[in-house]
């Protein structure tokens, strides 16, 4: 551009190197808000539940998000659908799916056949959606469940608890003493848990995990695939599926045992 003016060519460049750094400035502090404005763009989750055909997550928003089976065939029972409202917790299995909302109350979504998604009107601290029930633990400890009672799945104990687990056709819990305690279906030895005192418990179809105080994995129930010998080492959480069973040590690598048809039990190497 034309410059006229009486300072010195110095001046004229120092002047015009001012506007360019200006410039840069400028351009790096948009960069710098489009960078932000992109990342907000993403959704960020909090915690994610996996069904049979479905998964879904709460995000950092508050908000449920399902994504899966969606083809309205003989599988779909809408347990993939997202839900209106703020939740702090969601746990999915085949047919349905349940989530904790942030005032307490429980809201079910799918197959409703055995009533396992009509969830009782009172006030819970957790979720968890087993195949065809649902059992929850209320703000009092006690835990209360609804839906198929061919097994006694839906009739607990009356011990408080801490946290609950429901699988196949039974429910583990940790209690508040630290035992655990489970209830239905035990053609498997999967409702009868071990002695000693634990933190979580994972229940899958006929076989179930939990971990001790001191970070042992024991399991109990069906094993025809190694699903309920768990290796020995220290772990921070354990999740049981069908026929294997994975955990997180405590340095932080990922464990799995059981059957191995599909590399289930192969974790990648990060």
């Amino acid at each position: 551009p034309l410059v006229v003016g009486c300072g010195s060519n110095k001046d004229v460049a120092d002047s015009s190197a001012g506007l360019d750094a200006d410039a840069d400035a400028h351009a790096e502090a948009d960069t710098d808000a489009n960078t932000d404005a992109d990342a907000d763009a993403y959704i960020r989750w909090l915690t994610v539940s996996v069904g049979g055909w479905h998964s879904c997550g709460v995000t950092t928003a508050a908000s449920v998000e399902c994504w899966g089976i969606s083809d309205g065939g003989e599988n779909d029972s809408g347990q993939a659908i997202s839900p209106s409202g703020t939740f702090a917790e969601v746990s999915a299995n085949w047919h349905h799916t349940c989530a904790l909302k942030t005032s307490g109350s429980v809201a079910c979504w799918g197959n409703d056949y055995f009533g396992q998604s009509n969830p009782p009107l009172d006030t819970f601290a957790t979720v968890s959606a087993g195949v065809m029930h649902t059992c929850g633990i209320t703000t009092s400890g006690s835990v209360t469940c609804w839906g198929s009672d061919g097994w006694g799945e839906v009739s607990p104990p009356s011990d408080t608890f801490a946290t609950v687990s429901a699988g196949g056709h039974y429910n583990c819990g940790v209690t508040t003493s630290g035992s655990v305690k489970c209830w239905g279906r035990n053609d498997e030895g999967q409702a009868t848990p071990p002695s000693g005192t634990f933190t979580m418990v994972s229940a899958s179809w006929f076989h179930a995990c939990g971990i001790t105080t001191s970070g042992n994995v024991k399991c109990w129930g069906k094993d025809n695939h190694g699903q309920s010998s768990p290796p020995s080492g220290t772990f921070v959480t354990v999740s049981a599926a069908e026929e294997h069973t994975c955990g997180v040590t405590t340095s932080g690598s990922v464990e799995c045992w059981g059957e191995n048809n599909y590399g289930e039990t192969i974790p990648p190497e990060l």
